[in-house]
């Protein structure tokens, strides 16, 4: 589950991830979470990532494209000031009756970003990384 700050197993995992390509991905029917499986180039461990409660999700690619996609770039950034500039920034689509895109100030967000073969751009309360054995 996500905390306020990436502790240093975490980190540790984005960087392998970005050693990594994506094998699959799946996001649930009802678009609450959405899970991505990484794939080791090299050894033979991989990484599941689950992004819970999204409120954004972008995606470079068709999600029935197959094959696997090489990853140049991850990150995952908390944010705590509701999310305003950063959603809008990642064209929200939710505006209030100013016209400003909606956040939400009592919550704290976390972005995921992706960039290689395939960019993901994902905004989610929670998340859940997880090694695995291939």
């Amino acid at each position: 589950m996500g905390i306020e700050k990436l502790s240093s197993i975490h980190q540790e995992l984005l960087k392998y991830m970005e050693s990594s390509s994506v094998g699959a991905i799946f996001i649930d029917p009802s678009g609450q979470w959405l899970s991505i499986d990484f794939t080791s180039n090299i050894g033979h461990t991989g990484i599941i990532l689950k992004l819970f409660n999204l409120s954004l999700l972008k995606v470079s690619r068709s999600l029935d494209d197959e094959g696997l996609y090489v990853v140049g770039e991850v990150s995952l950034t908390p944010f705590h000031d509701g999310g305003g500039r950063l959603l809008n920034s990642l064209g929200y689509g939710f505006k209030n009756e100013r016209g400003e895109t909606i956040s939400y100030s009592d919550r704290t967000f976390w972005h995921f970003h992706l960039e290689g073969d395939i960019c993901i751009d994902a905004v989610c309360e929670n998340y859940e990384i997880l090694k695995t054995v291939l």
